[in-house]
């Protein structure tokens, strides 16, 4: 067992080499090795010492591989040079044979071929967990099948990086980088868990970091899918889960059941190994531990605290200090001890209930620490508290503690602290009992009684106007304080003018009552910018909610919030500016604040997330985009919410399904919508996004109707950039119709979106002009489509931030358009360019990747693959779709000769 730990560690050359020392001291020991070790690193193995599944696969007639070597293809890709093997899989690095795509992959390919279909669900699986996780922290699945021998594949990203033991030590990181490059791994896991899969094989080799400092989780090939009946039943028929020894939680020991507590628990053995450099097991004279030392381990009560596993003397401890960055091992326990010791152990509690209740919480406490704010799992005491508040206001403390005891220095911010505590109560209650008297006042009239009339949220918003200026007149702060949440309410309601002028009284009087660093105050000039925003007075936006953000620095939840609202409407702000990437910064710092302020699971969280969705799509971040919608949706679940904000959810759940290529479910969530009974700019709203997606999927007359009904609506309200993009909806609708004024029409959206404050390097504005390229294609202008689209693509190029799929649209419109010029290499280069960004964003099924396909095989005039590929894509598109009829021209030559020009030019 001593001599199956060591071989378990070593890897390609050097196990071989130990093996083969083994064979000729001990045949005997070595195949007795051997057979165990294919049923440690098997798939679906029973534990170490139950049947391997090698010798299940052998007794039921499995076939073996073939020997693989460098040049040999492998289901269209070339084999480059082997990465690494274990007792079931080899991965290979590899590359498309057709160089189309010139990136290298890693391919896993298991040591046998298949011969039944229960055989094939055991490999695929690991394609089906990755093919559904999508995330920064994640290697990416590209492509995976079976070849026509039976053999299986999985090509996934290539990640050129080491262990992330071996990266934090090489780059002498010290605790506080490691606990942040620890931080991308609680967020892949979480991804993970949130799409109901368990990793259950967590361990250094299994999460690599690249050159840029980023993390990857590799090998899903043992997870657990926790919504699949079948990975109870056939799937783990050969014997239950694999487990590496020396990373696995007590349950997968014992044949628990695996839950995400699973993953926690190995979690906190990986932090524990990152902080120490050991893991929290006993060792022999410096030697690996044993299993019967790891099972010791796994059965005690009370885990092994991080800072008892750092010995405080001698040269290697101190070394181990010093590759942290820390002068000496006693400093380094020292430094573990307290909060640290207290996250490991909560998540390596022995029964898993007992740990923390999700990755996300387990994250939470490691935020918490970094930010020196007291962390869930310890109830801080009067002194500990004390300690952090100083480590948070550091150059403060340092600056008044001139000359002073520090003692002195913290009772003084104490009994400050204590004051203003008591004098936030006092003010508390005191609003408290406003609105309480206020709610319990307000009584309909008679006239409105009499009519059955209920009372308006305005009518008891005046109402407390009313009382704020009578009952508050001497007491200007609380005033202030009642004006600026009234403004925000009245802002809420549409009432804008009352608005601003509650907020205008409000602001003066906190100046004059309470320090410029007071919550209220940036809460009140937060919303006096986003009144001033909603008036398009970006420049006296941008000043108030810049003030109030850097004003407002202290951690408590209200200055939080006063943050949260100021980084919502300077990220609005940039993003009316084309500044995509400054817009994201500041929502993701908006929606961290938020959820500090309100709690992860909270409505206003939930719409914080909404809003960082939308910015993220709409600069091309698709993935982050989507994250953030589940965890609005996770947020939201089970909250009373106002059916505004719930609407606007399902309405961003749509226009991500629009842009996922899920054209179905996206109908069916505004067709929802568009049965509620809404205001005239959320029904113009959904209106025109069902116009775009019945344009994708091919029924113009029915999207023109559409757009032409939000185009009415919108006409009766304020210019706003919403009536030009349902305009452009419905230039879209034109255009496929064959109609000229589509053109027109493009134009006049392209000077619209100039007139309401749309950058032209904004990404409205960059799409209108890659839409307006469209057009001119479809119409038969071939060359000033051409000209425009190159002009298109170099801003794109130019333009920071991430327009991959913005840029990838554009590079097949103009491959479609130098195809209709005749410059076929041209073209077939372009639509290759594009589908290297389009991959970048979307699932492999995507329809832009397939119509991409039908663009490269028109290109190529390989009708025999043209007619496969549109196959697959006519799979999925509606009967009386437009589609199908161009697809249909392009492979009846003779429909070209008679038919207009423009019906012939493949632009789907």
């Amino acid at each position: 067992m001593e001599w199956l730990d060591r071989l378990l560690d070593l890897q390609g050359v050097e196990r071989e080499d130990a093996l083969q020392t083994i064979c000729r001291d001990n045949p005997a020991l070595h195949a007795r090795l051997v057979h165990l070790l294919a049923a440690a690193e098997a798939v679906e193995s029973s534990q170490i010492v139950g049947q391997p599944v090698i010798e299940a696969l052998r007794t039921s007639g499995h076939a073996t591989t073939s020997p693989l070597a460098s040049g040999q293809s492998v289901a269209g890709y070339r084999l480059i040079q082997e990465l690494g093997r274990g007792g079931m899989s080899v991965v290979w690095l590899v590359e498309r044979v057709d160089g189309v795509i010139k990136r290298s992959v890693a391919m896993k390919l298991p040591l046998f071929v298949v011969t039944s279909q229960t055989e094939i669900e055991r490999f695929m699986r690991e394609k089906d967990v990755l093919a559904g996780l999508t995330h920064p922290n994640i290697a990416r699945l590209y492509d995976a099948g079976i070849t026509a021998t039976g053999q299986p594949f999985i090509t996934l990203e290539y990640v050129d990086g080491m262990a992330i033991t071996s990266y934090c030590d090489r780059q002498r990181l010290n605790v506080r980088e490691r606990l942040q490059l620890f931080l991308q791994v609680l967020a892949a896991v979480d991804h993970a868990h949130k799409h109901l899969v368990v990793h259950r094989d967590l361990k250094p080799s299994n999460i690599l970091v690249d050159a840029q400092g980023q993390t990857k989780l590799l090998d899903f090939g043992i997870a657990k899918l926790l919504d699949d009946p079948t990975s109870a039943l056939q799937l783990t028929q050969l014997g239950s889960a694999a487990l590496t020894p020396l990373y696995c939680a007590p349950e997968q020991v014992t044949s628990g059941p695996i839950s995400i507590f699973t993953d926690v628990y190995v979690l906190g053995l990986l932090l524990h190994e990152l902080l120490t450099g050991r893991l929290p097991f006993p060792t022999n004279e410096g030697n690996a531990p044993s299993l019967a030392q790891v099972m010791a381990v796994l059965s005690r009560d009370s885990p092994t605290r991080p800072s008892d596993n750092v010995i405080d003397d001698g040269t290697a401890n101190n070394e181990v200090a010093i590759a942290r960055r820390v002068p000496s091992a006693r400093r380094l326990k020292s430094l573990l001890q307290g909060d640290l010791d207290t996250i490991v152990c909560k998540a390596m509690q022995l029964h898993p209930t007992q740990r923390y209740s999700s990755v996300e919480s387990f994250a939470e406490d490691v935020r918490r620490y970094l930010a020196n704010i007291p962390i869930a799992a310890r109830a801080p005491g009067i002194a500990h508290a004390g300690k952090l508040f100083l480590k948070r206001n550091r150059n403060a403390s340092l600056a008044a503690g001139i000359g002073i005891a520090l003692f002195g220095v913290a009772a003084t911010i104490a009994l400050h602290q204590y004051r203003e505590s008591r004098a936030n109560e006092t003010r508390t209650a005191a609003i408290r009992n406003f609105m309480f008297d206020l709610v319990n006042d307000v009584q309909p009239s008679e006239s409105q009684l009499q009519a059955g009339t209920p009372i308006t949220a305005k009518q008891m918003l005046d109402g407390a106007v009313v009382r704020a200026r009578r009952e508050f007149a001497k007491q200007p702060r609380l005033q202030g304080e009642l004006f600026g949440e009234l403004g925000r309410m009245y802002g809420r309601l549409g009432e804008r003018d009352i608005a601003t002028q509650l907020l205008n009284e409000s602001i003066p009087l906190l100046e004059a009552s309470a320090p410029q660093s007071d919550p209220s105050l940036n809460k009140a000039r937060a919303h006096r910018a986003q009144s001033l925003l909603d008036a398009n007075d970006l420049e006296q936006a941008k000043q108030w909610a810049s003030q109030a953000h850097s004003s407002c620095t202290q951690t408590n939840i209200d200055c939080a919030k006063a943050r949260a609202y100021a980084n919502t409407v300077l990220s609005q702000i940039a993003s009316y500016e084309g500044q995509s990437e400054e817009s994201l910064s500041a929502m993701r710092a908006a929606v961290r604040d938020t959820a500090l302020a309100f709690g992860e699971h909270d409505k206003e969280t939930a719409v914080a997330l909404t809003g960082l969705a939308v910015l993220a799509r709409n600069a091309g971040h698709l993935q982050e985009a989507s994250d953030a919608m589940d965890r609005a949706l996770q947020a939201a679940a089970n909250q009373s919410m106002a059916i505004a904000d719930r609407n606007d959810m399902v309405q961003n759940m749509a226009v991500l399904d629009l842009d996922m290529g899920r054209y179905e479910a996206a109908r069916t969530h505004l067709t929802g919508l568009l049965e509620q009974s809404l205001p005239p700019s959320d029904r113009a709203l959904h209106l025109r996004l069902l116009a775009n997606v019945l344009n994708a999927i091919g029924d113009p007359e029915a999207a023109l109707a559409k757009a032409e009904a939000a185009i009415a609506l919108r006409s009766a309200l304020p210019l706003e950039a919403e009536l030009f993009f349902a305009r452009q909806a419905r230039a879209q609708s034109l255009a496929l119709l064959d109609k000229p004024e589509a053109q027109t029409e493009m134009q006049t959206v392209i000077a619209g979106l100039r007139s309401v404050g749309r950058a032209d390097n904004s990404a409205a504005a960059l799409r209108a002009r890659r839409i307006s390229s469209e057009v001119h294609l479809r119409l038969g202008h071939t060359q000033q489509a051409h000209d425009e689209l190159q002009s298109v693509v170099k801003a794109l190029r130019s333009v920071t931030g991430n327009r991959d799929l913005e840029l990838g649209l554009a590079l097949d419109l103009l491959g479609c358009a130098l195809r209709e010029l005749h410059n076929n290499a041209a073209a077939q280069a372009a639509h290759d360019e594009a589908r290297l960004y389009l991959q970048n964003q979307l699932p492999t099924d995507h329809p832009f990747l397939l119509r991409n396909t039908l663009y490269r095989e028109a290109t190529t005039e390989h009708r025999e693959g043209f007619a496969r590929a549109a196959a697959r894509t006519k799979r999925d598109l509606a009967p009386k779709s437009i589609w199908r009829d161009l697809i249909d021209t392009q492979l009846d030559r003779t429909l070209c000769q008679t038919a207009q020009r423009s019906s012939c030019i493949l632009v789907l």
